[in-house]
């Protein structure tokens, strides 16, 4: 069994979430925080309308590549979404920043995924694509936060990049129109709703 969510920010406004469960949208990633101070000005109206539909929300945070913050962007999205949120954190070179190196890189996803991990109680899911985690050599013990792997290539399977073995959600592209006339990314997890949960925390 697949189940299928999508991923969404303030660029997508606020979206109709009772019709996107009614199109089979089961899960869903919201953007919350950015950096260690920013919030997403739509999150609260999204995730109460996701929440009401019943959607299960994945909160995001947007990680800057800034040197000594990443304990400090977990902080940020762990009081932004509450407690007993699912977390992420979202891997990527931000808009407008410099390139930073790998090993800043290192440092700050490897401090939010333990931060993060202390303060939910369970580690955060890590969003990037396959080549832009792999260049950063991240260290092995990080293969316990779940991946949520961004890979738009037509294949069975993902490319995984160390230190992990398997992603645990892959976004695939972009949404059809039969699920959304706004452009969403589409993700997909291989099993149900319940072990979905069961994957991002230790609760059902």
């Amino acid at each position: 069994m697949i189940t299928y969510g999508c991923d969404a920010s303030r660029w997508q406004g606020l979206l109709d979430w009772q019709k996107l469960r009614d199109a089979g949208i089961e899960f869903a990633g919201l953007r919350a925080t950015m950096g260690a101070d920013g919030v997403d000005p739509l999150y609260v109206k999204q995730r109460t309308a996701a929440e009401k539909a019943g959607v299960l929300v994945i909160s995001y945070g947007l990680i800057y590549p800034r040197p000594g913050t990443g304990g400090a962007q977990a902080n940020h999205l762990a009081r932004t979404a509450g407690s007993g949120s699912i977390l992420s954190g979202d891997a990527e070179p931000p808009d407008g920043f410099p390139p930073a190196l790998p090993a800043v890189w290192r440092e700050v996803l490897y401090d939010f995924t333990c931060e993060g991990s202390a303060r939910a109680q369970f580690p955060p899911l890590i969003y990037g694509s396959p080549s832009f985690l792999r260049a950063l050599a991240l260290p092995y013990d990080m293969w316990g936060a779940p991946l949520w792997i961004a890979d738009w290539r037509a294949r069975l399977l993902p490319e995984v990049p160390g230190p992990w073995k398997r992603e645990t959600i892959r976004q695939t592209g972009l949404a059809p129109s039969s699920v959304s006339a706004t452009p969403l990314d589409y993700d997909r997890f291989d099993g149900t709703l319940d072990e979905l949960r069961s994957a991002l925390s230790w609760r059902l």
